[in-house]
């Protein structure tokens, strides 16, 4: 990987709201028959994600505006 010391990726965190994430049951798996995925303490469905159906994804939080804009790089960039 190829890193420039003259350029900086810059971001931003999300505030927290001041609550933690729901948790659900911990021993619960997919209910699509015939999946046995265990689920995520922090997923409220009860199917997987192959077996969810689609839905629009809404992001809970607030974003705050760059004082000056960014431009994209024009460098390299490798991955290896």
């Amino acid at each position: 990987m190829v890193v420039r010391r003259d350029e900086a990726i810059r971001g931003t965190a999300i505030p927290q709201k001041g609550r933690r994430p729901r948790r659900m049951a911990e021993d619960r798996s997919c209910s699509a028959a015939g999946c046995s995925t265990k689920l995520s303490v922090y997923n409220r469905s009860q199917f997987c994600w192959v077996h969810e159906e689609p839905h629009p994804f809404v992001l809970d939080g607030v974003r705050k505006r760059r004082d000056e804009p960014v431009e994209p790089s024009t460098g390299p960039l490798r991955v290896a």
